[in-house]
């Protein structure tokens, strides 16, 4: 195949067509060490992901400072950076697909969807440090999600849904602070979701068809709201419940206010009795210029 021999390649876009086989990891594949783009998506490919030639796309791996530093040949960093392509690209970037008219110096993107990929997602992946896009969707890939995943710091988005994977959500994916694509859904992933900037921010659609995961933005998992009994307040009574202290305070004073009340209206001798008594105590405390204003205001109202 010619395409063993061009050790500058870039761009590799074989989507949709009936191409089939596995993808071994030779010598020549893995001196493609400027690749930004690779996309095989929608075909019949099979077999394991080919993990060992990962590390040898250095484009991928390293952002600005690595390239100056610690590539090989000096010129690699200078060409990647002063080329972009006229032609139209096609690319599956956060679900869409998006028409590159000119690929961006950084832009980087592995799209291996939608094939017949079996066995466990290479954790050499996590060493894919300038990655923007990743769809591994639609294969029948199982065990966990790597937790090396969180080394992509440059990761934009990330598509895993559709396939058989296993185990917990990683924690190492939720300090991914680009990440605005996040889709893991029709997997058998369990547990509950990770807590973090953005990941809460997701649709609640990224993360269905796995029966055993929990928390926002899904339902939250069993417990969260658990409060022991003994730590529980007392429960309020209910409103029909008769309050008899309220009760007994209330007829007591209607009771008492009755009886001293009562004899004064209904009972002329008791009055009587009660206002004389009034006088009395009225001359004894009363200053003598308010005493006499008292007494002709009484005059007055007795005549």
């Amino acid at each position: 195949m010619l395409l063993k021999e061009i050790s500058t390649l870039r761009v590799l876009i074989l989507r949709s067509n009936k191409f089939y086989g596995h993808i071994t990891c030779t010598e020549s594949i893995g001196s493609w060490s400027m690749i930004q783009i690779v996309d095989i998506a929608f075909n019949k490919f099979s077999g394991e992901l080919p993990g060992k030639c990962l590390p040898k796309w250095h484009v991928m791996m390293a952002v600005k400072l690595y390239f100056t530093e610690n590539f090989t040949d000096a010129n690699i960093y200078e060409t990647v950076s002063k080329h972009k392509y006229q032609d139209a690209v096609s690319v599956m970037n956060k679900g869409l697909a998006m028409e590159l008219l000119k690929i961006a110096n950084g832009f980087t993107s592995i799209d291996f969807s939608s094939n017949n990929f079996h066995g466990k997602i290479p954790k050499e992946l996590g060493q894919l440090k300038a990655l923007h896009v990743l769809n591994l969707s639609n294969n029948f890939l199982s065990g966990q999600i790597p937790s090396s995943f969180g080394n992509m710091q440059q990761l934009e988005s990330l598509d895993l849904s559709r396939n058989q994977l296993k185990g917990e959500i990683p924690t190492s994916i939720s300090n991914l602070n680009f990440l605005s694509v996040l889709i893991l859904s029709y997997n058998q992933l369990y547990g509950r979701i990770p807590t973090g900037r953005q990941i809460q921010t997701f649709p609640a659609d990224g993360f269905k068809g796995n029966k055993g995961l929990c928390g926002p933005p899904l339902p939250n998992c069993p417990g969260d709201h658990h409060v022991a009994t003994d730590t529980l307040p007392e429960t309020p009574k209910a409103n029909n419940e008769i309050e008899w202290n309220l009760i007994s305070a209330e007829i007591g004073f209607i009771v008492g206010f009755g009886a001293l009340v009562g004899p004064l209206v209904f009972w002329k001798q008791w009055r009587k009795r009660y206002f004389d008594r009034v006088e009395d105590i009225a001359f004894s405390i009363l200053p003598p210029k308010l005493l006499r204003k008292w007494l002709s205001w009484k005059t007055k109202l007795d005549g």
